[in-house]
């Protein structure tokens, strides 16, 4: 209707400040940082889009928009809790101040309130929608170029190698895992594997127990012993253990506490590893 369309037009600049003073009174996380002239660009992009729907009876403009701003965020990892925020600060205000523009003219009301439900309504499922799938691509590159990451076998002394697992492990990480492991078994001749799983997050039952049976493999078929370093045996009853087994591997609480166990078992004497004291002078 014409009389909406037109309120709507006149109290736009208005509304815009109502929002642009809630958003900083509010002070979002995501946007403390923002400069008030961005903040400016950024609502008054949103009441074009919701004007252009208006203007033109569509459902388009406004959904779009919040697709367009959802994906952006999401790669800037802002928080979408603060996203979600000033979408209902706007709606609150956009809604209250066109009631009050309308007064008198039930019909104009009716009829404003109805496309309002409707193009708020758009909005908020074209951002949860675009920003679920951007977060989606996100992790999945992220995944990726982990997956493609080679770990290589770092050697500690003669015949015993060091593998640091580090970052979350999926399926597909976990078969890199064990060729990399196998591959530089191959390669080093090593005799002890030290696995270092200190940096390593909460991993799923299935997927370290596929690890560990390779382990096994490798004493079994190999002769190499294995030692996890991070994992204190004391601690393996704990929830995030439960469904793991770790029956024929040797656990330790510390790299160092692998060192020493491995040349204590050898009856050798436990080497010395140098330490450099960045407040002495170099000699």
């Amino acid at each position: 209707m014409e009389r909406v369309i037109s309120a709507f037009q006149q109290r736009s600049p208005m509304m815009l400040e109502k929002v642009l003073n809630r958003m900083i009174e509010e002070n979002l996380e995501s946007y403390r940082s923002f400069p008030r002239e961005q903040l400016v660009q950024m609502v008054g992009g949103t009441l074009s889009a919701f004007q252009q729907d208006l203007t033109s009876n569509t459902v388009r403009y406004f959904a779009e928009h919040w697709r367009f701003v959802a994906s952006i965020r999401a790669w800037q990892n802002t928080r979408i809790e603060d996203i979600y925020r000033t979408l209902v600060i706007g709606e609150e205000i956009i809604l209250a101040d066109m009631l009050e523009a309308l007064q008198g003219d039930a019909e104009a009301r009716e009829w404003w309130y109805y496309r309002a439900y409707t193009l708020m309504r758009s909005g908020i499922e074209a951002l949860s929608i675009a920003f679920i799938a951007a977060n989606s691509q996100i992790i999945a590159e992220q995944a990726q170029r982990l997956n493609e990451t080679v770990t290589p076998l770092l050697p500690l002394f003669p015949g015993i190698v060091l593998y640091p697992l580090i970052g979350l492990v999926d399926a597909v990480r976990a078969n890199n895992i064990v060729d990399e492991i196998n591959q530089g078994i191959e390669e080093t001749k090593a005799h002890v594997l030290i696995t270092d799983v200190t940096g390593l997050p909460i991993i799923e039952a299935n997927i370290a127990n596929y690890l560990l049976n390779s382990m096994r493999e490798l004493q079994k078929k190999k002769h190499v012993q294995v030692l996890i370093a991070g994992v204190a045996p004391e601690t393996i009853t704990g929830n995030e253990y439960v469904g793991v087994n770790f029956s024929d591997i040797t656990l330790v609480w510390d790299l160092q506490t692998a060192i020493e166990t491995i040349f204590t078992a050898k009856g050798l004497p436990i080497p010395v590893i140098p330490f450099n004291d960045p407040t002495e002078p170099a000699s």
